[in-house]
């Protein structure tokens, strides 16, 4: 069965490499099914994956050299990448928002969910309801 990524409309372009191309993908399965996504919405995909590829970059900075770093006269300085971080975090979080992504922003959007078959909890349940009346 092929991937959501593949049966979309939404192509990823071909200047997105690496982190930028799984993420890509990796938000169509997710948000497919949701059906939030038309094919207008790839250029605000394409700065999603971006957005969080950078805050990324700066996290994996972060994380290996630390917040700060010691300038050339021995003062302790911020390292550039926490406020490139703190800006992409700030960034993708309103993306996300906008695209409906984010638990708040689905509550105000009318979703019907694709669905092939019932879920485990349904058949739970359904089984439960029928037990119940027959008891």
């Amino acid at each position: 069965m092929p991937s959501s990524a593949e049966t979309t409309s939404l192509v990823p372009p071909d200047r997105l490499r690496g982190a930028e191309r799984s993420a890509w993908h990796e938000l169509v399965d997710q948000w497919e099914p949701l059906n939030v996504l038309t094919p207008a919405d790839g250029p605000l995909l394409e700065v999603i994956v971006r957005t969080w590829a950078t805050w990324q970059d700066a996290e994996r900075t972060l994380a290996e050299c630390g917040p700060t770093f010691t300038t050339e006269k021995g003062y302790v300085a911020q390292r550039p990448e926490v406020a490139i971080s703190l800006k992409n975090r700030q960034l993708l979080r309103q993306l996300l928002n906008e695209i409906g992504a984010t638990p708040s922003s689905r509550s105000s959007l009318n979703l019907t969910l694709m669905k092939t078959e019932p879920s485990k909890l349904e058949v739970f349940l359904a089984r439960g309801t029928s037990a119940a009346v027959s008891a």
